[in-house]
């Protein structure tokens, strides 16, 4: 018997680096996201209120 062609013996490494690779861009999404989110949007008048 030869080697199996096609099998997936050997492919551990990878996909754990793969879901590791997407897990980081996952997590890094989310910090950008939530970062800019305070910033008001374009054309929204902002209120200013003096306090005495």
């Amino acid at each position: 018997m030869g080697p199996q062609r096609g099998a997936a013996n050997g492919w551990g490494a990878t996909a754990s680096m793969g879901a590791l690779f997407g897990y980081w861009l996952l997590a890094l999404s989310i910090c950008l996201v939530r970062s800019a989110a305070p910033r008001a949007a374009a054309g929204t008048p902002v209120r200013v209120t003096a306090r005495r």
